[in-house]
């Protein structure tokens, strides 16, 4: 995953197919959770926890000029040393052809914790 902060959206890659993709593709609409569970509160009747909720669109990217700037985010992202990378992954077009990526464009986000 990687975050495009101009966009305010956040790229993923999955398989070409599949249940998830079909599942996109008839309705773009989403809701995710996130939890960063820090564990129940001993003789506190209570739990440790940051959460945040997002709602988006989501969206598989066709265009190849979109799923070349997806690779990017994904990449810098990722990698410590993008640029090697890169170089040894992305020689050819065929290879964006090969890969799905999905765009989630961000319409709200809530959080809350409790700590």
């Amino acid at each position: 995953m990687g975050f495009d902060d101009k966009k305010n959206s956040l790229y993923f890659h999955t398989a070409n197919q599949g249940l998830k993709i079909d599942f996109i593709k008839k309705n773009p609409n989403i809701c995710g959770t996130v939890i960063e569970d820090h564990g129940y509160k001993k003789n506190q009747c209570s739990h440790a926890y940051c959460s945040i909720v997002f709602r988006g669109k989501i969206y598989v990217i066709e265009d190849l000029k979109e799923k070349k700037h997806a690779f990017n985010v994904l990449i810098n992202h990722l990698e410590e040393n993008p640029d090697k990378v890169k170089q040894r992954f992305l020689k050819k077009d065929t290879v964006y052809y090969n890969t799905c990526l999905l765009r989630l464009d961000i319409i709200e986000i809530t959080g809350k914790k409790s700590l």
